[in-house]
């Protein structure tokens, strides 16, 4: 027999080189299955048919292409379809590989990737939930402003009745119902301040049960089902409805529109010059009260709405790949078995490349006593 007829003659007819093909396709005819299992939401009858018919297709698929592959390429004599037979070799290698590592890591780290994906939006979550409680509480700082603001007002109102400190003349009169009245108007703002702040922390403790809800969805063993995904996602868009209504509560446009009111009457010598006194004091107390609600108008953090979109474990192992790395080293170390069929078509490749040389006859020496001839 002929070096061609005999290279022939072992690639195909070589039953452990069929052995390793049909273990690398029983294989990928397992991971494909689990990995199926993992992905398909049908949970009757058809969640297994379909990744049983699915997987025995891959397998058989994978065999019969290695099978021939390895049968064909290293007949080849014509350079270029030799690179084309190494080159798909290396596709069905890299195709099996990432397929296959793919579906082990969906199937062991699945349901551990689905809950990373999730405790990541509820981190999001929780951030959004801290920019509307700081903003709040940067709108609460003004109040003790305010409450001074307001009491000074009293006391100027006070003084002028009792003294004529501003116009020069006791008891109430239209000065004094001025100053009242801007006293009162800022304590009301205060009282409503105060009341809203009551009504914020209510809604702080709702948002906050909601979290807490969420959080146990999101590491519960059924993280991964359909039922939990949209039981999830319906309660993702409770928690922001409520959110929105704590934004909401923001009173810096009514605090944008308060300022003092400044007093004039129709008086001259030093009881006008106390008045000026008066006016440019409550001037620069408007002034100031302005600038820091601008302060705290520009330093606001956005809250944003998070849309949660469902997910299933195929897609969340792979955009969460460190969340489970060891699931993908796994699938990773059993993909070697496809490498270990693309060496071997290597190697038959190169075998059959090599010139055939005649084996020269040898002498075997038996205790010293005789000689044989081998060839």
């Amino acid at each position: 027999m002929d070096y061609v007829n005999e290279l022939r003659h072992r690639v195909v007819k070589d039953g452990a080189l069929t052995a390793v093909l049909a273990f690398v396709a029983a294989g990928a005819t397992v991971s494909t299955f689990f990995g199926l299992r993992a992905l398909v939401p049908a949970t009757g009858p058809e969640g297994v048919l379909i990744p049983l018919v699915s997987a025995a297709v891959v397998g058989v698929g994978l065999f019969g292409l290695w099978h021939r592959v390895i049968r064909l390429v290293p007949m080849l004599h014509d350079p270029r379809r030799r690179g084309l037979g190494i080159g798909l070799g290396v596709v069905l290698f890299l195709v099996a590989a990432s397929i296959n590592s793919w579906f082990i890591a969906t199937s062991i780290g699945g349901t551990r990737a689905v809950q990373a994906y999730m405790n990541n939006y509820l981190a999001g979550a929780n951030a959004q939930l801290g920019h509307a409680v700081q903003n709040f509480g940067s709108e609460q700082s003004l109040i003790p402003t305010i409450q001074n603001y307001a009491a000074g007002w009293r006391v100027q109102a006070r003084n002028e009745a009792a003294h004529g400190t501003i116009s020069g003349r006791q008891g109430s009169g239209p000065v004094v119902q001025a100053l009242n009245g801007a006293a009162d108007g800022l304590e009301s703002l205060v009282v409503t301040m105060q009341r809203t702040q009551k009504d914020f922390a209510d809604h702080h403790e709702m948002a906050q049960q909601i979290l807490a809800d969420l959080a146990k969805l999101a590491n519960s063993s059924e993280a991964a089902t359909a039922a939990t995904q949209a039981k999830f996602s319906e309660t993702a868009g409770h928690f922001f409805q409520k959110l929105r209504e704590m934004d909401r509560m923001s009173l810096l446009p009514q605090l944008k529109l308060r300022g003092i009111v400044i007093v004039k009457t129709q008086i001259g010598g030093s009881a006008a010059d106390n008045l000026k006194n008066i006016e440019v004091t409550l001037e620069k107390q408007t002034e100031e009260l302005q600038r820091a609600v601008k302060k705290i108008e520009t330093s606001r953090l956005s809250t944003e709405a998070l849309p949660y979109a469902p997910t299933n474990q195929g897609t969340a192992t792979w955009e969460h790949a460190s969340a489970v790395p060891g699931a993908w080293l796994v699938g990773l170390g059993i993909d070697l078995l496809p490498l270990l069929v693309l060496l071997l078509l290597m190697l038959t490749h190169g075998e059959a490349r090599d010139p055939h040389v005649t084996r020269a006859p040898f002498s075997v020496v038996d205790g010293g006593n005789s000689t044989r001839t081998a060839a």
